[in-house]
Order: structure tokens, then C-alpha cells, then sequence
């Protein structure tokens, strides 16, 4: 059976996007779609693409669209329709394809992969603990360091109790805790992220009081992520001399 197939002029790849932004859109001549796959944000966003077709057409799939994406419209007419993918941050994995068949001879005129990922982010360690005398003053810099690997699809910053630390910075931009607790970042991109970004931390100097030194922190999230997204934390320590 003779099917439609128009070879995809532009792949749309966004990243976080709000939803009124302007979507990319490219028109095309004779029958096909103006994009193959539409990757959305993890946080959401919007896709715009046009299909064109010279008879009436319906969308299909295999599975149900998740209610957090809209499209529209899903069937049209005759001619290019401008079609606008709308999505809110996703709440489960979604990966499938998107047929646009003829309402005439239920022949197919084009596809598009259509995917969003739920958004993460995870430490790889909840807690770490630093003895009296390790610091950066200490002939070894590399054996009193601790590394925490953060991987994650979405932007993040850490976030501490501000009931609890102190944060400053020092002249290289690194975030210092509670005046004893340096780290190599603050925050991080998605892009550089998904692979597991590596975070330094070092004491500044010995620990001389009468009690332990604790930091807790965690990560900001926006308000939208609360119910999708579980914030995790690590606890660094430092022992006192005794």
C-alpha cells in the first residue's frame, strides 16, 4: 500500500521553555509534517509545527496522550494547519509516536516522536564527615576533599537553612558554609547534569571548638516541582578535637 512520506526539514530539540514562549515553526509544501520528533522539557514548554496535507486528516496513537500535554488541533483540514504542542512539567516518562492519517484513504501522510522525561534530581551521598584535623591547610588537599556527584535533567542551586549557616563567597566565586566549609559549585545546568556533575567539598581549617560542625544542605525547586520532584539533601560534619 503507497504511503505519504515527506523526509523532516527541521528537529526541534527545546529545552525548559515557558509556555508562552514561541515555538519554532517551519511550513512545508506538499503532503508531510515540518518536524520528525518533538523533545520537550522536563519542566514543560511548548512545540509549534505545521502539517500539511491535500486531503482531511486525523491524529492517532497507539497510546492515550498523558493529560499533562495538550495538542491542538488534533484533526484538520485540507491544506497547512499550524499545530501547537503545549506540556506542563512532565509527571511520568513519555515516549511514542504521533501518526497523522488521512480521513480519506486512512493512509498515513506523516509521523512525529513525540518525548518528555519525568524531571530528577539525586545526590549521590546523604551524608559526610570530615575528622578534626582535615582542612585545606593539610599537606594533601585531594585526601581531605569529599566529592558528591549530583545528577539531574533540570537547572538546580543549592539551598541552605539560613536559620542554621552562613553563606558568603570568597574571590573565585565558591560558595563558603558556616566560614569552615568550602564547595567547588553552587548550582548547575541540566545539560551538564545528566551525565553526574562531581562537587568538591573542604574544611578551611581545624576544628579547635568544643562541638562538632554541621552544614545541611539541599536544593531549590521551583513551586511547579513540588509534587513531582523529592529535594534531596546531604549533611557534611566536622568533628571536634577532643
Amino acid at each position: 500500500m503507497k504511503k505519504w512520506w515527506f523526509m523532516a526539514l527541521l528537529a526541534l530539540s527545546l529545552g525548559a521553555c515557558n509556555a508562552d514562549d514561541e515555538g519554532q515553526q517551519t511550513i512545508v509544501s506538499g503532503n508531510g509534517i515540518s518536524i520528525s520528533e518533538a523533545i520537550l522539557s522536563p519542566l514543560g514548554g511548548q512545540i509549534k509545527f505545521s502539517i500539511t496535507s491535500d486531503q482531511p486528516w486525523d491524529l492517532r496513537s497507539a497510546s492515550s496522550i498523558p493529560g499533562w500535554i495538550t495538542m491542538y488541533p488534533t484533526s484538520g483540514v485540507a491544506g497547512t494547519t499550524m499545530v501547537e504542542i503545549f506540556a506542563e512539567p512532565a509527571r511520568g516518562n513519555v515516549e511514542m509516536d504521533l501518526a497523522f492519517i488521512s480521513r480519506t484513504n486512512r493512509e498515513e501522510i506523516g509521523s512525529i516522536y513525540l518525548y518528555q522525561e519525568k524531571p530528577y534530581i539525586e545526590f549521590s551521598a546523604e551524608n559526610f564527615e570530615f575528622d578534626w584535623s582535615e582542612s585545606e591547610i593539610s599537606t594533601s588537599l585531594n585526601n581531605v576533599m569529599r566529592h558528591l556527584t549530583v545528577e539531574s535533567n533540570i537547572d538546580w542551586r543549592f539551598k541552605v537553612d539560613e536559620n542554621q549557616v552562613e553563606v558568603s563567597s570568597n574571590a573565585d566565586n565558591m560558595p563558603l558554609y558556616n566560614k569552615w566549609l568550602l564547595g567547588s559549585l553552587l548550582q548547575g545546568t541540566s545539560d551538564e547534569s545528566r551525565q553526574g556533575v562531581d562537587v568538591q567539598f573542604v574544611a578551611t581549617d581545624y576544628n579547635l571548638d568544643s562541638v562538632p560542625r554541621q552544614v545541611t544542605i539541599g536544593v531549590e525547586l521551583d513551586e511547579k516541582l513540588d509534587q513531582l520532584v523529592t529535594p534531596p539533601q546531604i549533611t557534611i560534619s566536622k568533628r571536634n578535637k577532643r
